[in-house]
């Protein structure tokens, strides 16, 4: 629970840039994104996105589908996947839709390369 509680004030924080107190649509997109992956959660903004409300759910894993927002790319989305996966009850199936390599993200397969090499280091059983 610590987790998800942490996950959100880092997102809601990030909204804080340019003196902007107001989340933008990408940041409540995968606040949804979040919704979707924690069985139980729920997650409450205001009209004028100003106010967060969330309550952490259990990390089960399973299918999840989700569309993401075309204003970022889907290693904005797999970077914070990629932190509670691990945590999942069981194996997760995830498929995103979106954009998949843009100037402020990571690409797809650069998340999937830095992700290989670090479970390969990670796994030092051979």
């Amino acid at each position: 629970m610590n987790l998800a509680y942490a996950v959100i004030t880092f997102v809601f924080f990030s909204s804080f840039h340019k003196y902007s107190f107001i989340l933008i649509d990408y940041e409540i997109n995968l606040l949804h994104l979040l919704e979707k992956l924690a069985n139980g959660s729920k997650v409450d903004i205001n009209a004028t996105g100003t106010t967060l409300y969330y309550a952490p759910g259990a990390l089960i894993g399973g299918i999840v589908e989700h569309e993401c927002s075309l204003q970022r790319g889907i290693g904005y989305y797999l970077e914070l996947v990629l932190y509670i996966a691990p945590f999942m009850k069981t194996s997760l199936e995830l498929r995103l839709k979106g954009v998949t390599n843009d100037r402020d993200d990571p690409s797809v397969s650069i998340v999937f390369i830095l992700y290989d090499n670090t479970c390969f280091y990670l796994d030092r059983s051979n």
